[in-house]
This record gives structure tokens, sequence and C-alpha cells, in this order.
């Protein structure tokens, strides 16, 4: 079963889970839930709980303590990690930028 907020990943490309709805099958009427995920770039794809269970790797947030991070590169082109309190957080990506000015935005991705 999804949580809000677990990570599924596929394709080398992360979806956060923000939402559920519930959907049902056109065939036989039957309700399932409905996933709402979003991508690091803010879009938004809907797909069934039962298929992203099983065509993504999902990582639970609260049981491998992973966080959103915010990947920057230096000056001295060091990678620096900032820990981000979801994905598509750009407005902390901003006020991180505007404090730093030696850093450079590279990606946001799920960290230990």
């Amino acid at each position: 079963m999804l949580n809000v907020g677990d990570v599924a990943i596929k394709n080398n490309k992360f979806y956060q889970v923000i939402d559920f709805s519930t959907d049902y099958d056109m065939f036989t009427g039957e309700p399932y839930r409905l996933a709402e995920l979003k991508d690091n770039d803010g879009n938004i794809v809907y797909v069934a709980e039962n298929v992203v269970l099983d065509q993504y790797d999902v990582s639970p947030r609260h049981s491998n303590d992973m966080s959103p991070v915010a990947i920057f590169m230096d000056d001295t082109e060091e990678f620096v990690e900032i820990e981000i309190s979801r994905l598509d957080a750009q407005d902390e990506i901003n006020q991180i930028l505007s404090l730093a000015g030696n850093l450079s935005f590279v990606e946001t991705r799920m960290s230990h």
C-alpha cells in the first residue's frame, strides 16, 4: 500500500506521492485507488496504485529515512546537498540561491 510522501522511481525519474482519489474500472465498475504523483519538474501524473506497486521502485519515506534534497555546485565545483521539504520546493531552492551566491542549482532527488 502506498502512502502520501512515498517516492516512486521509474526510468530514473522520481515521483512523490502527493494524494489519492478513487476511480472506477471501466469494464467491471470496481473502485481502485488512483495515486497522484508529482515529478521533479512539477508535472502531475495519475497512476493506479497497483500499477505503481508493480512497475515502480517504491521508497517509503518513513521506512528508510530518505528525504528530498536539492543538489548544488559551489564555485570550486564541489557538490552541496541541502535537505528541502519536498522535491518541487522551488521557493526553498530560490531562497538558498539568494543566500549563497556561489551556488548553482543542479537537481533535486531523494537521499539518505
